[in-house]
């Protein structure tokens, strides 16, 4: 629980308390805090995608350099910035009345709005939908708005180890594919992972930031560290090289106390962020149809 509230304290940096709060629980939030941020300089967040030159770099002996290369940088994407906020509110009275096991009710209170803000943004990382409206609050777009056509396996068949195999070929045929790429899942893609590799299950040592054992599965054209995902879509899951997916923040995640009013505490939490996804192969998805 967070011990360092008092009247004196009017606003204060919880980032590092965001990326220690339910890590094993809100997974793909963790890992991108735990690769660090980028930082937003707009509510609008735009980036190139980089090609590398496809030339064949043949050269005569002793011949002058007279032709030069460069990446090709003339596509990209952008996503907007959006405001999540938590806010807490406790009477005098109920700061004086003794509690088991609270020491502090506002900073347990507010522990509680990190949990809870935490576990909005892993939502709106996955399943958000880009909405710009004036009227309305900003919106990122999620993940799964930035699945390419030609990267989504939509099938009527349960996941096998057939489609997760033509899932990790399609990022290798197009240069993504690496060591350890995150596959997120609902529950029910888990399980069947989970099935399909209950005798070929590699586990990795336990890391700082989960804190648990994580299980490294062997395909041919990768490997894949499967991650259960509690707001990605029923018998849905993606293959994700996290290298190419980045936290943009405007805003980190602040405590702001405000002023009192009445015989209350008040204060709230709030950042502004958005994901960015580096390159247009980045992540494949398999979805079951009804």
């Amino acid at each position: 629980m967070i011990q360092i509230l008092s009247d004196d304290v009017k606003q204060l940096d919880l980032s590092k308390e965001l990326v220690l709060t339910d890590a094993t629980e809100l997974p793909f939030t963790s890992l991108l805090l735990k690769n660090g941020t980028q930082k937003a300089t707009s509510t609008v967040v735009s980036w190139d995608y980089e090609k590398l030159d496809d030339s064949r770099g043949l050269a005569k002996e002793g011949s002058d350099v007279e032709e030069f290369q460069i990446s090709d940088r003339t596509t990209g994407n952008s996503n907007v910035c959006q405001i999540l906020r938590k806010a807490v509110n406790v009477s005098d009275t109920a700061l004086a009345v003794t509690v088991d096991s609270v020491s502090d009710l506002f900073a347990h209170e507010l522990t509680n709005r990190i949990s809870e803000i935490k576990r909005d943004l892993e939502y709106y990382l996955i399943n958000g939908i880009k909405n710009v409206n004036t009227t309305d609050p900003r919106q990122m777009d999620g993940l799964l708005k930035f699945v390419s056509v030609d990267n989504k396996i939509e099938v009527a068949d349960t996941l096998d180890l057939a489609q997760l195999q033509a899932m990790a070929k399609k990022m290798r045929q197009r240069g993504t594919a690496s060591q350890n790429l995150a596959l997120l899942c609902d529950y029910n893609t888990f399980d069947i992972v989970s099935d399909l590799f209950a005798d070929k299950t590699t586990y990795i040592g336990v890391t700082n930031d989960f804190g648990s054992p994580v299980k490294l599965l062997n395909l041919t054209y990768a490997t894949i560290i499967p991650y259960i995902i509690d707001t990605m879509p029923t018998d849905t899951c993606l293959m994700a090289n996290m290298d190419y997916l980045k936290l943009a923040e405007l805003r980190p995640l602040t405590y702001n106390l405000l002023a009192k009013t009445g015989s209350s505490t008040k204060g709230f939490i709030e950042m502004e962020n958005s994901i960015k996804v580096l390159h247009p192969d980045a992540l494949v998805e398999y979805h079951k149809t009804v």
